[in-house]
């Protein structure tokens, strides 16, 4: 509720009534109240004492107090909410309706009128008088006859008045007034309403003030209270690092910068701006030599690795040959080394480089060598490494790099896509998120290989992506990868990856374990070309030589008798690994050093008492920072910073761009090496009892506290971090996380966490997931019911005291709020939610898998009751229904969706009913009468109209494919076209101009079909409708390939993915696009690698029973021309179950046209043949000329063809005879 607050500037000399709104909600009154036991609240106490604890009456008079409202005054929600709405308010007063509307918003007038008048009742119980709320005529009014002062008023008076010599907003904080502004600041206790964050009428209001508060703080150079309120600030960081910097605290200075460093990217997804790293660096500077990350004595050229540079420079030049790009700010196309390279030699255009190599080989020397030649080329570079210790957030390496990305070019994320930002932003936080079961990380996959691309186009020369020891990676993060990698074919990116050489098969432990997933991906890019390996052994004798002798101290050349038997020892002693070198060479002359490892050589300087801290550094994580240092230290600042100048002189850790980390992985392994098990558990507990108390992720707590063997204290944080991990689509870590504490977790937490192992189990398409939740509506069944607020039940009256009195407009008092005591089937009904909810998800999965009976024993007695549950048991209703052909029972299920969807709520599965409701009339042949009543039903609300209308998108697909003749449709559409028009719907004229589009499309008639489509995209586009909008893209896309623009609906389609993403009609749209994207594929290997992409993608939540087969036959054919058999069967399989929803319909043929290409495959091709005869001629009798010409075609050109590898190449060749669409439009 926007309102000017300004309307009392003096305050009353001695007023009545005092209101506390600012950090709490507190009343205080002059007088005491009859009959009310006045208690102060810690609260009230503290309010009191500031701002007027007593005051001198008149001679002969008594001293008064202000006295607070005891808490229990305000048990009515509605009647504290009136007061705090009023106290806001100009003057104090509210028109009636506006109160109505801000309290019970969407309740009828008269439902709401005689709740106000009950509010009105408590409320002047509340404040001692039947003047304390008035409703005189359309008025209500707070104590309008008495000296009232409200809390916030007061703050925004002195702030103004303090600020009013720095002009506007943006004024110097300098030309305030010194005590005028802290007077302001010591004003302000906190935000506003606190407690009433989601009240729609304090938003405004709230934040106001918090701006105004901030800009008092601002102008009192009150930084640190100012970064706790908004720790993005970088102008506080910069304040506290010059501060701190100016005072000789250097250690601080840079601690400051990291604390900036993490806010800006959590907050904001950016780093430092450039003033910030300028003054970090003057801070730096001043430091010793051995503290700065440049004077490190590894600094330099590679030795030995010109080869494998020379690789990689033809992997970057290449990627800029894919693109027919060379740099595009000027200059000349320049390979990483400063030349210009000749032509590759590499087969095709792999958008990854996959660095591997034994621990010490010099993998990540060699990915900082590349990233420093590829930074002077022109490209952007970002770099992030694997630590699986850390547990600090799902992707953690990924989303490091792409950040470091943002923080070389500020400007990277600012520019991307409104859509793509916040989800990029919220996995950047690391904050706690909450998962609603929906699908996480395939918007995230989407943003973030926009960003790759955008960060690429940007470049002169590209964009440039390094992550290290990837075999420490999360699936979640490997995923991602090899996504982006997918992704980047032809496109100006490339991603440089290093891991430690796999095991051999048959190796037993931890790491033996973990890399599966890294070597299927690892193996599926180099089988597909899209990567190519680097395999980094061990020096030769030269290249020893010469690392020896660039870094062996002077002392020790001069006392060697013979440099060369030095040498000599040791390439011997390191087996010519350049980390053992070094710190070999650096250590000659000891011959202590022989007996070490190259690890254990820097750990061996260190004494006893720093080694056991510097253990729980290494216990603790790869990285760290100040804060973390000193918290795990647990020593005074001065001696934590000693330490930590010791460690770096040492060379034990060295200096990063946000903090610290080991010289070396091997360092880092020395130290966990001297743990023995039982003290490594013990270590383990004292990390997250510090990480905790610092404030740490969940993740990263439960994970000490799991490997220290506290299974149980684990719980609570791995609630939190699993389902933060959901939330992003982290699913497989998310749910070896719940498997860790489930055996140990008790009551509510055990039920929550069952609850979310069947979600997961689900979102990963896992057969457990039926067994999962009967196991969790078991634990569910056996969990207390939970209270209810009183407020929200419902009662009698409790009844009046008689003095009520008038409203002054006839109104009694009287009403129906709730009452005191909350019956006990309101209880049960809060309980129960989510016991129903799990029911009705059980039975929406039996119903799917066509287990009607077992779907109907589970849903049985189960109905919408008003609470969290029922659109879930809704959506499991419907389509039990539909699918025993009960469609009376659908349809009634249906329409409570959508009378639900127009009171405005916007569940998933709501929509879904509308889909339903689509299909049903579709069944009765009643669709078209259906749209026209929407047509009407819809006219008023635009909103309303695109939810509407795109929930028929597969209702519409449904009848194209279908028998009903196209000449009928296009008849169809545009009737329904010309009533939108004469409607002025321009959401419904969008829809018919799609379905036109899509008939002559189907028909064959490409000019008109481009003519309507192009039309509908811009008509989506003015009503901002991104399913519609998504769809007819596809279909743009479709012709514009059947017209021979491959690059043209390549780009359509990238639109289209962006649109339906972010479509609450996601599942009905991302199947027929990434079906899509596969036929527009140059080739079989790039059709593959675009199945590959879309099944990184498409979740357990993206299936629909109708649109599964609008990928899974183009996937299938693909699959089968490129070789991969298996992959074309199971695709095949997925298709052949939707294929009986969708019996009598063009997709019969283009089965029978996938199953002969996997005839081909499989070596059959009199079957091949047999199979395209009858897919032509289904082609044909449906209407379909292009697919159906497209099968002759194919049989016609196997001729004699007796093998895969003989017909392969026809049968995925049409595409380049005629550009028609693969597997059926």
């Amino acid at each position: 509720m926007a309102h000017d607050m300004a309307g009392v500037r003096d305050k009353p000399a001695k007023p009545e009534v005092r209101i506390q709104v600012l950090g709490g909600f507190d009343v205080f009154l002059r007088a005491q109240v009859p009959g009310l036991r006045l208690v102060a609240t810690a609260t009230a106490t503290a309010t009191a004492t500031a701002t007027d604890t007593a005051e001198q009456a008149p001679a002969g008079a008594a001293r008064a107090r202000m006295t607070p409202v005891p808490p229990e005054a305000w048990r009515r929600r509605h009647a504290a909410a009136l007061v705090k709405l009023l106290a806001l308010a100009p003057g104090r007063r509210l028109h009636r309706e506006r109160v109505l509307d801000a309290l019970w918003p969407g309740v009828p007038v008269d439902e709401a009128a005689p709740r106000l008048h009950k509010a009105a009742h408590f409320a002047r119980r509340a404040l001692g008088g039947a003047d304390g709320i008035m409703l005189r005529g359309d008025v209500v009014a707070l104590c309008p006859d008495r000296e009232v002062v409200v809390d916030a008023l007061v703050f925004q008076d002195l702030a103004e008045r303090a600020l009013a010599d720095q002009g506007s907003p943006g004024g110097r904080p300098e030309a305030a007034d010194a005590a005028a502004v802290s007077q302001a600041a010591d004003a302000y206790p906190g935000p506003l309403l606190p407690d009433d964050l989601y009240e729609p009428w304090t938003a405004e209001d709230r934040e106001r003030l918090r701006l105004l508060y901030l800009r008092v703080l601002r102008a009192a150079g009150r930084w640190e209270a100012l970064l706790a309120q908004d720790p993005a600030d970088e102008e506080a960081h910069l304040a506290l690092m010059r501060r701190h910097a100016a005072g000789g605290e250097r250690h601080v200075a840079l601690r400051q910068f990291e604390r900036m460093d993490r806010a800006l990217r959590r907050e904001l997804g950016v780093g430092p701006g450039a003033e910030a790293v300028a003054l970090r660096e003057a801070v730096i500077a001043e430091l010793p030599w051995r503290a700065h990350p440049s004077a490190s004595p590894a600094a330099g050229a590679l030795v030995g690795r010109d080869a494998e540079l020379r690789l990689v420079e033809r992997v970057l030049a290449g990627s800029r040959a894919a693109t027919g790009d060379g740099p595009r700010s000027g200059g000349e196309a320049k390979g990483p080394g400063g030349h210009v390279p000749g032509p590759t030699a590499l087969t095709g255009q792999p958008g990854a480089v996959l660095v591997a190599g034994v621990a010490g080989v010099g993998k990540s020397a060699l990915l900082g060598e590349v990233a420093r030649r590829a930074a002077a080329a022109g490209w952007l570079v970002g770099r992030g490494t694997s630590a699986a210790v850390e547990g600090e957030w799902p992707y953690a390496p990924v989303l490091e790099a792409l950040a470091d990305m943002c923080r070389r070019q500020p400007g990277l994320l600012a520019g991307l896509d409104a859509r793509y930002r916040p989800e990029l932003e919220r996995a950047m936080s690391g904050r706690d998120l909450d998962w609603s079961g929906a699908g996480g990380h395939q918007r995230l996959f989407v943003a973030a290989a926009e960003l790759l691309r955008a960060a690429g186009e940007s470049a002169p020369a590209g964009a440039l992506l390094l992550v290290d020891d990837l075999h420490e990676a999360d699936d979640a993060s490997l995923r991602l990868l090899h996504y982006l990698v997918r992704s980047s074919v032809g496109q100006p990116a490339v991603l440089a990856l290093a891991h430690r050489s796999l095991p051999a098969a048959g190796a037993v432990g931890d790491f033996a374990a973990r890399p599966r997933l890294l070597a299927e991906m690892r193996a599926s890019l180099l089988m597909r070309g899209a990567a190519v390996a680097v395999d980094l052994g061990p020096l030769d004798h030269a290249a020893t030589d010469a690392l020896v002798a660039r870094h062996l101290p002077a002392a020790a050349r001069e006392a060697a008798a013979d440099q060369r038997e030095t040498t000599r020892r040791i390439w011997e002693l390191s087996r010519g690994l350049p980390f053992a070198v070094l710190e070999l060479a650096r250590r000659a002359g000891d011959d202590s050093a022989a007996a070490f490892t190259a690890g254990a050589i820097v750990v061996a300087r260190l004494g006893p008492a720093t080694r056991e801290l510097v253990c729980l550094l290494a216990v603790a994580g790869s990285t760290f920072g100040t804060d973390e240092l000193v918290a795990l230290s647990a020593r005074p600042e001065r001696e934590a910073f000693a330490l930590l100048d010791e460690l770096l002189e040492l060379g034990v850790v060295e200096r990063t761009e946000s903090g610290f980390r080991f010289q070396h992985r091997l360092v880092r392994d020395a130290l966990l090496a001297e743990l023995a098990p039982h003290r490594r558990r013990v270590a383990h507990r004292e990390v997250a009892e510090r990480l905790a108390a610092l404030g740490s992720s969940p993740a990263r707590v439960a994970h000490h506290l799991l490997q220290a063997g506290e299974r149980a204290r684990a719980v609570p944080y791995v609630l939190r971090a699993a389902e933060t991990e959901a939330a992003i689509g982290a699913y497989a870590d998310a749910l070896a996380l719940v498997d860790a504490v489930t055996g140990t977790a008790w009551s509510d937490d055990r039920a929550r966490l069952l609850e979310l192992r069947a979600d997961l189990l689900v979102a990963l398409a896992d057969p457990r997931a039926p067994d999962a939740f009967r196991t969790a509506i078991a634990a569910a069944s056996a969990v207390p019911p939970a209270p209810i607020d009183a407020d929200e039940g419902s009662g009698a009256d409790e009844g009046s005291d008689g003095d009520e009195g008038s409203d002054g407009d006839g109104a009694s008092d009287a009403g129906t709020d709730a009452g005191a005591e909350v019956p006990a089937t309101a209880r049960a009904a809060g309980y129960s939610a989510r016991l129903r909810t799990l029911r009705a998800k059980l039975g929406r999965i039996h119903a799917e898998a066509g287990e009607l009976d077992a779907a109907a024993a589970v849903l049985d007695g189960l109905e919408p009751a008003g609470d969290a549950a029922d659109s879930a048991i809704m959506m499991a209703r419907g389509i039990l229904a539909f699918f025993r052909g009960d469609l009376d029972g659908a349809a009634a299920v249906a329409a409570e969706g959508r009378r639900r969807v127009v009171a405005g709520e916007t569940d998933w599965r709501l929509l879904d009913l509308l889909a339903l409701q689509g299909m049903v009339a579709h069944v009765r042949g009643e669709w078209f009468i259906r749209l026209e009543t929407e047509l009407r039903r819809t006219q008023r609300s635009s909103a309303l109209a695109t939810t509407v209308f795109d929930s028929h998108l597969c209702v519409a697909e449904y009848m194209l494919y279908g028998p009903v003749p196209y000449d009928e449709v296009i008849g169809l559409a545009d009737q329904f076209r010309d009533k939108g028009r004469q409607a002025g719907a321009t959401r419904a004229v969008a829809f018919a101009e799609t379905l036109a589009g899509e008939a002559y499309l189907l028909a064959g008639d490409l000019d008109r079909a481009e003519r309507h489509l192009v039309l509908a995209v811009d008509l989506h586009r003015d009503v901002e409708s991104t399913g519609g909008g998504a769809h007819a893209l596809q279909r743009l896309a479709q012709t514009r390939l059947a017209l021979g623009d491959r690059a043209g609906a390549s780009r359509l389609l990238r639109r289209a993915l962006g649109l339906a993403r972010w479509s609450p009609f996601a599942r009905h749209l991302v199947q027929r696009i990434h079906g899509t994207m596969v036929a527009a594929a140059a080739d079989a290997e790039a059709a593959l690698a675009a199945v590959e992409r879309a099944e990184a993608t498409l979740g357990a939540e993206d299936a629909c029973p109708f649109c599964d087969i609008m990928f899974a036959v183009p996937a299938a054919l693909a699959s089968a021309d490129a070789g991969d058999l298996g992959r074309a069967r199971r695709h095949l399989a997925r298709a052949s179950e939707a294929m009986a929803l969708w019996d009598g319909t063009a997709w019969q043929a283009a089965m029978h046209e996938a199953e002969a290409h996997l005839a081909l495959g499989e070596g059959d091709p009199a079957e091949a043949r047999a199979r395209l005869t009858l897919a032509a001629r289904l082609f044909e009798d449906v209407g379909h000329p292009l697919d159906a010409a497209r099968c002759a075609d194919t049989e016609a050109g196997l001729g004699g063809a007796t093998s895969h590898a003989a017909t392969a190449g026809s049968a995925s060749g049409g595409q380049e005879r005629a550009p028609v669409i693969r597997g059926a439009v």
